[in-house]
């Protein structure tokens, strides 16, 4: 059976894809809201930098990421998705062990984080899966976070 991920995408349109659309470095961060990046290996790239103390904080909400090869990678700092349409790409998220953040209220019609880890203290919860079997991350119920913003709990 054909994976809903791999429906209509060929390799044509995989071969098309340019490299990351947004890159931030250096403890930058940025806030992206109803926008649409499409037809690259890396939506948006939240770069390492050296210390802790610098690291990024993005934020997206209500945007729409199409046929991306990892559509959000993080290397660190803290990450809030919201609202957010993941469609045709090979993996939602690629996050570093040490981001911090949420996904809520986003639609996949693919894996979130694929064949990479959820970090422990990245939440996620109310994400819909357009099939069954490409829901591969455990959400936390409305109960697990008390208030939007709130630390995730520990596990």
């Amino acid at each position: 059976m054909e994976s809903s991920r791999a429906r209509g995408r060929s390799s044509r349109d995989r071969s098309r894809r340019a490299s990351s659309s947004l890159l931030i470095t250096l403890g930058g961060s940025l806030e992206l809201r109803a926008s649409q990046i499409r037809d690259c290996r890396k939506g948006v790239h939240l770069q390492d930098t050296a210390t802790s103390a610098q690291c990024g904080e993005l934020t997206v909400r209500g945007c729409r990421f199409v046929n991306c090869a990892v559509a959000i990678e993080s290397a660190g700092g803290h990450l809030d998705v919201r609202g957010t349409a993941f469609e045709g790409n090979d993996v939602a998220l690629r996050l570093d062990a040490s981001v911090s953040g949420t996904a809520a209220a986003n639609t996949l019609d693919g894996p979130c984080f694929g064949r990479f880890s959820r970090p422990l203290s990245f939440c996620c919860r109310g994400n819909t899966f357009a099939a069954e079997g490409d829901s591969d991350v455990t959400q936390e119920s409305e109960g697990d976070s008390s208030e939007e913003g709130a630390a995730p709990p520990e596990h």
